[in-house]
């Protein structure tokens, strides 16, 4: 019997580990992987993955396997569709998609939950989409150099935002 209890308590410590929402100083301390490789052998323990100017074409899938990613960067890629399993990936707070070609987002962004900074600057948005407006843990949103010519009435929604760059962008009404 307390063999099992303590399987049972070890089973449980483990798996409250492997899903736990890092605040930005644990974040910022969490190893970089900076190859999808390297970051497959351990997936529970990615928190972090840095995979700008690879070259990709599609959104890598393989990413889905990494439940407790948080920061995720596919900066200055050619990707030009997000899938919408995207969703799962629900302790994301970091999501770097600038550069890429991009123009739309899929609904299930919106499950982010936890998403604090977007960066969607260089792709080629002439408008955002609205269920961008029910993820009110953004803090940050990085549209500039888009196509982007008015910013949606849901914006308001945003209640946690205190950065929107919109530099360079074709806005003509605000």
């Amino acid at each position: 019997m307390k063999i099992i209890f303590l399987g049972l308590i070890i089973f449980l410590s483990q798996s409250f580990c492997m899903a736990q929402l890092l605040n930005s100083d644990q974040l910022n301390k969490a190893k970089l992987y900076t190859s999808l490789e390297d970051a497959l052998k351990n997936p529970t323990k990615v928190y972090k993955l840095n995979l700008a100017k690879m070259n990709y074409w599609d959104f890598p899938k393989e990413i889905f396997k990494l439940k407790n990613l948080q920061d995720l960067n596919l900066s200055q890629n050619q990707i030009r569709e997000l899938p919408k399993e995207i969703g799962q990936l629900k302790y994301l707070q970091i999501l770097r998609l600038d550069r890429n070609r991009l123009n739309t987002l899929p609904e299930d962004l919106s499950n982010l939950k936890n998403l604090k900074i977007l960066y969607l600057s260089q792709n080629f948005f002439e408008k955002l989409p609205t269920n961008l407006f029910t993820i009110t843990s953004l803090k940050e949103l990085h549209i500039s150099r888009t196509f982007v010519r008015k910013l949606p009435d849901g914006i308001d929604q945003l209640t946690q935002l205190t950065q929107l760059d919109a530099s360079y962008c074709l806005l003509t009404k605000i």
